[in-house]
């Protein structure tokens, strides 16, 4: 037996579950679409509870292999980088909140970049900036889609 499949499959499930029933409660204004915005959300939940029960399956019919390492090491610095990113991605959502996208481009980009060791300064800025131009342009301008401002800039 897996232990740790057998956990994160049950986590997945559950968020399978979620997502599946809030995407339920999605109905369109208007109803000349026959799949509604709620079919893409029902098919990801869908596809993510079907993985999520063969995880469950596998870790807990699936045998071990013998000498097989501990899929999770706890104090290796790889580790430490992802729970860095995503401390990143909890301030990123914060920012997108208050302060828009675009700030939160420009914190996220950089910080992300120098945690997985990129260290010139030109770089950094340069793609955190190009990308919210990118971003305003295409998106903003171009196409014209509502873009997060935040609730400081609303």
């Amino acid at each position: 037996m897996k232990k740790a499949n057998v956990i994160t499959g049950v986590v997945f499930l559950a968020l399978s579950i979620f997502a599946y029933m809030q995407a339920q409660k999605m109905v369109g204004k208007i109803m000349t679409d026959a799949l509604g915005p709620g079919f893409w959300p029902k098919v990801l939940g869908l596809v993510m509870g079907v993985l999520s029960l063969a995880l469950i399956v596998e870790g807990l019919f699936g045998k071990q292999a013998e000498g097989e390492k501990v899929p999770i090491a706890f104090g290796t610095e790889g580790f430490h980088r992802v729970l860095k990113l995503f401390a990143v991605l909890i301030v990123f959502g914060a920012i997108l909140y208050f302060l828009g996208i675009y700030v939160g481009i420009l914190f996220m980009m950089p910080l992300c970049m120098w945690l997985h060791g990129e260290r010139n300064k030109k770089i950094l800025v340069g793609l955190a900036v190009g990308s919210c131009l990118f971003i305003y342009l295409v998106f903003g301008l171009a196409l014209r889609v509502p873009l997060p401002m935040g609730l400081l800039f609303s």
